[in-house]
């Protein structure tokens, strides 16, 4: 099988491993590398039934992985809107990733155990909590507290139950929830992706903050166990 990193060459040479990981970790997302990203992605989920396993492959799809997730976690901050564009973003990002992760779960008999094993490690069901508040002193909300807003919206959970770096953020009335993630829904485990990377490829990626073990999941009200107000 012919690798399908030539979708995300620069002119005719490959990335390097090192230069893929710090193409996709940029201050802001650019469309235009995620947008490849995606087809790569895409490309990989339509062949990869019918060729050989190709490490290299799973390996840019793994560098995407990890250089996203690095530009979400430290540069997005709770309390702190996305503008439109940035959203869309990161969610076509998930969404994609989503189905990538469902697709090695669904064929885990045809593929390798590599990629089976990155499903098991990232389609995280359990309990997850999540904090709401403002992160602006100036925009303090008196006597007003934060609601939770239902939609398909990825955005951060943690699984520990308290975190007090990001109380320490936060600033005015702070809402804190609880959460059971289970069938037919997963989150997708940012936590378990560092696991995965340490188990195969022996690299140590520090992608979640502090202790926060995070997972990424809508908030979905079916899911939510409890709501918390101080």
């Amino acid at each position: 099988m012919h690798s399908l990193i030539a979708y995300v060459t620069v002119g005719s040479d490959p990335f390097t491993k090192i230069e893929r990981r710090e193409r996709y970790c940029l201050s802001m997302i650019d469309i235009k590398v995620l947008n490849k990203y995606i087809k790569f992605v895409k490309g990989y989920m339509k062949t990869r039934l019918t060729h050989d396993f190709v490490k290299e492959d799973l390996e840019e799809i793994c560098d995407g992985i990890n250089g996203i997730l690095l530009n979400w976690t430290g540069n997005t901050y709770i309390g702190v809107p996305k503008d439109e564009a940035e959203e869309k973003a990161y969610q076509d990002f998930f969404v994609i990733i989503r189905k990538f992760l469902i697709f090695c779960r669904d064929n885990r008999s045809k593929l390798s155990e590599q990629e089976v094993s990155l499903a098991d490690m990232m389609m995280y069901h359990g309990t997850v909590y999540r904090y709401l508040g403002t992160h602006d002193s100036r925009n303090i909300r008196k006597k007003r507290r934060m609601e939770p807003i239902y939609n398909k919206i990825y955005v951060s959970w943690s699984k520990s139950e308290s975190n007090s770096y990001i109380l320490s953020k936060l600033y005015g009335p702070a809402t804190w929830m609880r959460a059971t993630i289970q069938a037919p829904y997963f989150g997708i485990d940012i936590h378990g992706f560092e696991l995965w990377c340490q188990r195969w490829y022996g690299d140590s990626y520090y992608i979640t903050r502090g202790d926060e073990r995070e997972v990424v999941f809508p908030t979905i009200q079916e899911c939510i166990d409890e709501i918390t107000y101080s």
